[in-house]
């Protein structure tokens, strides 16, 4: 299962605001999108953390 969890910090200690469970990368990609807004969100996999880079990084592309 893939978690989505994202939230924000209150009186400087992070507060969870969204927690959802998905059965695919796919699923938990697109309700990733919907919140990556928060300060903090992340999805995490079998105990690790996935680190997401949003779509319109660089990374790769030719300068």
């Amino acid at each position: 299962m893939f978690s989505v969890i994202a939230g924000k910090y209150e009186s400087h200690e992070p507060n969870c605001k969204y927690s959802e469970e998905f059965e695919s990368l796919d699923a938990a990609m697109s309700a990733y999108d919907k919140v990556r807004g928060y300060p903090w969100a992340y999805i995490q996999y079998k105990g690790r953390f996935l680190e997401l880079f949003n779509d319109d990084f660089g990374m790769f592309k030719s300068v």
